[in-house]
């Protein structure tokens, strides 16, 4: 069975698929170091959830997603690079980590919104 060049995921897309993944595995290790350092603290567990783990889990689900195309999942995807790049650039005070925490976002965000990606993504 071959595909029709009508549903080949785009090269950019297949791009996004891999940073996305690339992003919850990256969440799981900081998720685990961060429980391991700092011990199972009521806050510290939420923050981890709310601040780590949620976004990988987010980042895994709409890679999965991908696929299956749709307004919904575009739109993920934007709110998905928008709110990587609000939350690196709330850590400016911090020091330079916030240019390497903002380059998955950002790779995302600009793949996404490519011409063959809104094509493949927005098609019915």
């Amino acid at each position: 069975m071959t595909m029709s060049v009508l549903t080949r995921i785009p090269a950019s897309l297949k791009i996004v698929r891999v940073a996305l993944y690339a992003f919850a595995v990256i969440s799981v290790l900081a998720s685990a170091g961060l429980i391991l350092t700092e011990g199972s603290a009521p806050l510290v567990l939420l923050a981890t959830f709310v601040f780590v783990t949620a976004p990988g889990a987010a980042a895994f689900l709409l890679a999965m997603l991908l696929p299956k195309r749709g307004t919904v999942l575009f739109c993920g995807l934007i709110a998905f690079g928008v709110c990587g790049i609000l939350a690196s650039l709330a850590s400016v005070g911090a020091g330079l980590t916030w240019i390497s925490q903002m380059l998955i976002p950002l790779a995302i965000l600009i793949f996404s919104l490519r011409a063959d990606s809104r094509e493949f993504l927005l098609r019915p």
